[in-house]
């Protein structure tokens, strides 16, 4: 449930006007708050209304993903709550999160999703987005700092994540996780700009064509918080969402 003390926030501490090392390009920093900046959240999978105050939590049930693998896999169903915007104006984003995993596949992160390419206009049928954050593969030595880049099919990115707070009983306990998405400007060899994804700060993987429009040039993105459950298990997953931000050019 969203939390009711909205009036602790002030606008001046939402609309930072930030920089990435960028050049030239100004960036404004925009909250993710219905009644202090005048748009929403919206819910994609989930029953949640969206939140008007930080922190809120996300509910997770179980059987929930964002995957897709040959031969015919394609599961698209996770919780997420999200904020559209052109894709030529999109600069980055931040989401910070804790949970406690303690399933496999527990996860949770930001959600880049491109729902006109290949599929209409439906996110359900789009084969092209980015989903970045922690997951937890014990077979792979417990929680990962994880990015799935996805053109058609699943391309999988992990590495170590060091624990905060180790929880008793054998379990990993609550972890934070903060999560970033940058557009890095175009350079010399007539490259265009891309997306670098970081992880608590480590840069996890580069997304070359995450600003490959489609040809008449305009394209929407949908930036969210979103985490899932792939696995079956009782009861919901819990998601404290602590940050949640995008950056837009102006």
């Amino acid at each position: 449930m969203a939390s009711n003390h909205a009036d602790n926030l002030t606008p001046r501490a939402l609309t930072n006007v930030a920089r990435l090392g960028m050049g030239q390009d100004h960036l404004i920093t925009i909250s993710h708050l219905q009644r202090l900046c005048g748009f929403t959240l919206t819910p994609l999978h989930t029953g949640q209304s969206p939140p008007t105050s930080l922190p809120f939590t996300l509910n997770i049930p179980s059987k929930t993903d964002l995957w897709s693998k040959p031969p015919s896999t394609h599961s698209a169903n996770q919780p997420t709550f999200y904020h559209s915007l052109p894709l030529a104006k999109f600069a980055g984003a931040k989401v910070v999160v804790k949970f406690e995993p303690n399933v496999l596949y527990d996860q949770a992160g930001i959600a880049v999703l491109f729902p006109k390419r290949d599929s209409g206009s439906s996110v359900e049928g789009s084969r092209r987005w980015i989903k970045a954050g922690a997951e937890y593969e014990p077979t792979l030595g417990g929680l990962k700092k994880s990015v799935v880049v996805t053109r058609d099919w699943s391309d999988w990115s992990v590495a170590d994540f060091r624990l905060q707070s180790p929880g008793g009983g054998g379990g990993i306990g609550v972890q934070r996780v903060e999560v970033s998405v940058e557009r890095i400007k175009a350079n010399e060899g007539g490259w265009g700009p891309s997306l670098l994804v970081k992880v608590n700060e480590e840069v996890i993987r580069e997304v070359t064509w995450a600003y490959a429009q489609e040809e008449d040039g305009i394209e929407e993105v949908w930036v969210g918080v979103y985490g899932a459950r792939p696995t079956e298990a009782e009861g919901d997953l819990k998601i404290e969402v602590e940050a949640f931000s995008v950056e837009v050019l102006e």
